[in-house]
This record gives C-alpha cells, structure tokens and sequence, in this order.
C-alpha cells in the first residue's frame, strides 16, 4: 500500500513539473526587470570576483616566473675553484 502511495505521489509531482509554466522555473534574480539593482549588483560581484581571480592567478604566475630567474642565476654563479665546481651556499 506504501508503496503504491509513493509512487502515485512521485507521478503527480513529475506531471505538475511538466505542466507547469516556464516563468514559474525562472530565478529570482533573472525574473525580473532588466536594469533592476539587483541585476547591477550582480554584474558588479562577478566584476570582483574576476578581478580577484586575474590578481591571484598573476601572482601565481609571477611566482614560478621569478622561481625559474632565481634557478637560472643561481646555474650561471657556479664558479670553478681549484679544479671544482662550487655552488654558491655550499662547503
């Protein structure tokens, strides 16, 4: 008897979804008018959050590209002494 009740209510809420109205599905946000200030707002948070995303991912960048200009000085500052090579920092 359970079993026949969830499966009646699982075909009423599958028909009332597909009978339903497209606006109904619509968000809050996109629903509404065009310029409203809550569409401005969240044109500006994604801004920001790009900005923030640009900033951070240069940094990353600027990170390994800087690691790479240490690596390379650090190969060329290799001098010989006395029949060896010896590394700058070493003993």
């Amino acid at each position: 008897m359970v079993g026949r009740l969830g499966f009646r209510t699982m075909l009423a809420t599958v028909a009332l979804c597909a009978l339903m109205a497209p606006t109904v599905l619509a968000c809050p946000v996109c629903f509404g008018a065009v310029e409203s200030p809550m569409i401005d707002g969240m044109n500006w948070g994604i801004f920001l959050l790009l900005g923030v995303l640009s900033t951070v991912a240069t940094g990353f960048v600027m990170f390994f590209v800087r690691l790479s200009k240490l690596a390379r000085v650090s190969a060329e500052s290799a001098t010989v002494v006395r029949g060896r090579t010896q590394h700058e920092g070493s003993y």
